[in-house]
């Protein structure tokens, strides 16, 4: 029951008239009744003083239970003065409740406010203590290439460092970190009859670079192109493909009379070396091809299905700003110069390189990169 004593409640409940209600402390609505039906037993409806003097006993059980219990005991007393003397009493009693509920309501409110004031913090905290997610290979390339031609342009070649740098991100991309599997169309050498279409890929451009990726089904050809003032970067990704490439050569003053009256006879037709003639499967290293030096102007030939990643610093331009893309047609060397020779210090392999219109059968069309983004930050 809670009360001190329920044995001795009841035996003053039942007859003894001058039993000490001050003993008895209300700490449950239990209680309360219990002290209630006391006092409804003793009948001491004439007794007003006893009744307040109760009431206050129990101000220390802060519930609205206790004023609802007080207010149906004074209503049962008979005597008017004694009922003005227990609502004062009563009117005290909710004073002292309110004065008890008022620190208790700014605590709860206080703990409320720290408890959200923690919360935040935690919350900051482990914000902070996620690990920043790593940014994609894609854009780790985008990144580079601002840095490594920042101070590009026509003609401008990127230091040894930066070309290194640069090379050793392409040499971890694979076709996965530019969503690229075999499977998809570009890849299907769908023509029954003449070249395959290439597809493009466009990632990114800005006057400084662009980044933009290959797709050539088996037999795609890229024909012979060059890339002037260009420093270009070339990673295959997957596939095998030949690869031939040429630079310009200065014909020496000491060649052949017949090499040198051909070199200035025919302004179309140039001589160059040829820089790389082979077959590359991947995976390989990325190339680079510089203005002058590197392999200029090359030809792709897939064997299998293949995709090649490109760099170019600077892109390409309109015609009037010098970096239109050529194409030519390479012809033996002795096609024109017969036996001519060329200085005894020079060797290697050399062609006669001529100008020539876009082929009619080389047909690039565009689809949608839908590998990982860059931000531009």
């Amino acid at each position: 029951m809670g009360l001190r004593d329920s044995n001795r409640l009841r035996s003053r409940a039942c007859g003894d008239a001058d039993g000490d209600y001050s003993l008895y402390r209300c700490e449950t609505p239990a209680d309360l009744e219990g002290l209630n039906g006391l006092l409804e037993m003793k009948k001491i409806h004439s007794n007003s003083s006893e009744a307040c003097y109760i009431a206050e006993r129990c101000a220390g059980f802060v519930s609205s239970c206790v004023l609802t219990a007080l207010a149906g005991l004074v209503e049962a007393f008979a005597d008017s003065s004694s009922f003005s003397s227990s609502i004062t009493s009563v009117t005290r009693l909710e004073g002292k409740l309110a004065e008890q509920k008022k620190p208790e309501a700014s605590a709860v409110a206080g703990k409320v406010a720290s408890g959200k004031r923690l919360q935040a913090a935690e919350k900051s905290i482990r914000k902070q203590k996620k690990p920043a997610q790593m940014p994609s290979v894609v854009q780790r390339l985008f990144e580079t290439c601002k840095e490594v031609f920042a101070e590009g342009g026509d003609g401008i070649i990127p230091s040894p460092e930066d070309v290194n740098r640069l090379r050793s991100i392409l040499d971890n991309v694979g076709a996965s970190d530019v969503g690229l599997t075999r499977n998809m169309p570009y890849f299907r050498n769908s023509s029954s009859a003449g070249t395959p279409p290439v597809t493009y890929l466009h990632i990114y451009e800005c006057d400084k670079f662009s980044i933009g990726i290959f797709c050539l089904p088996p037999s795609g050809v890229i024909p012979l192109h060059n890339h002037p003032g260009m420093t270009v970067f070339s990673k295959l990704l997957f596939g095998s493909m030949h690869i031939k490439s040429y630079d310009w050569v200065n014909v020496p003053q000491n060649s052949d009379e017949l090499v040198n009256s051909l070199h200035h006879r025919h302004p179309g037709l140039r001589l160059a070396k040829v820089k790389t003639d082979a077959i590359f499967t991947a995976p390989c290293e990325a190339s680079v091809l510089y203005p002058e030096d590197g392999g200029n102007m090359h030809c792709f030939t897939a064997r299998t299905s293949c995709a090649v990643l490109d760099v170019l610093g600077p892109p390409y331009s309109d015609p009037d700003q010098g970096r239109d893309c050529a194409y030519f047609i390479d012809l033996p060397f002795d096609t024109f110069s017969g036996d001519g020779k060329l200085a005894p210090d020079e060797d290697g392999v050399y062609a006669w390189l001529e100008e020539r219109e876009k082929p009619d059968d080389f047909l690039v069309v565009g689809a949608r990169y839908s590998g990982p983004g860059i931000m531009e930050r």
